[in-house]
């Protein structure tokens, strides 16, 4: 963990990054400005480690299009950026027992199709409209994008895209997250979990809104779904999702 020096440092790096930088990087790179200034201010976190008051728990490992935005409005300690495991394991300060930690996932073929559609409207920033002007044509559906997923593993690489599974492991490869939720039954789960780690025990609606004409995307192909077995297999195996999807509707 940075001793209290370098995070002073690393602040006032940072607010000057943000001030006279990013606007003559994003004249460079023909971008956003915001796309830019979210690049540096979440660098710059990387090193600096999470506020101090995260370290009280419980801790939300906030895992994208995973009703993370419904969790966040019920008290739990979290990062913006969408910080997995490792990163607060980085930062634990010395001596101090890693308080409760716990992750809600999601079924890989409904989650890849909420975040496509999602994409594909322009996303929540400047990053992921930048993102999705590039790599999603308009017109395109969920099953044609899979076959660029397949061809392009560093379409991965894009945060609502990514496996669930490396934002829950430890260094060794194995979930850690103390406890993993699931979307599919997190309305029923939710109230007796928020009672055991004091949290609102209501879960407000948020984001639910589906970024797909009409509500609905076209049926899921067989190729498609083969593309996500593998391309997700270990979300598969280590969250212990089967089958070919749990809600249809994207969210």
């Amino acid at each position: 963990m940075p001793n209290p020096l370098v995070q002073r440092v690393v602040r006032l790096v940072r607010r000057a990054s943000v001030r006279f930088l990013s606007p003559a990087v994003a004249r460079l790179r023909g971008v956003n400005e915001g796309v830019v200034r979210r690049e540096i201010l979440y660098a710059m976190l990387e090193i600096e480690g999470p506020d101090p008051e995260v370290w009280a728990g419980p801790i939300f490992i906030h895992v994208p299009k995973a009703a993370g935005s419904s969790i966040l409005d019920t008290g739990v300690k979290s990062t913006p950026g969408h910080k997995p495991l490792s990163f607060y394991l980085r930062h634990r300060p010395k001596g101090l027992k890693m308080p409760v930690t716990f992750a809600v996932v999601r079924h890989p073929v409904d989650r890849y199709i909420s975040a496509f559609y999602f994409l594909r409207g322009g996303g929540i920033n400047p990053q992921d409209a930048h993102w999705a002007a590039r790599h999603i044509p308009p017109e395109m559906d969920h099953n044609a994008f899979a076959e660029r997923l397949a061809e392009r593993p560093d379409y991965l690489r894009q945060l609502h895209l990514q496996p669930q599974a490396p934002m829950l492991t430890d260094g060794a490869g194995a979930i850690a997250v103390d406890h993993v939720l699931r979307i599919e039954t997190l309305r029923g789960d939710w109230p007796a979990f928020a009672e055991a780690h004091g949290l609102t025990p209501d879960l407000p609606k948020k984001n639910t809104g589906s970024a797909h004409p009409g509500g609905r995307p076209p049926p899921t192909t067989e190729r498609c779904l083969e593309i996500l077995c593998r391309v997700y297999a270990d979300d598969f195996a280590k969250l212990g999702y089967t089958g070919e999807s749990g809600v249809k509707t994207p969210r």
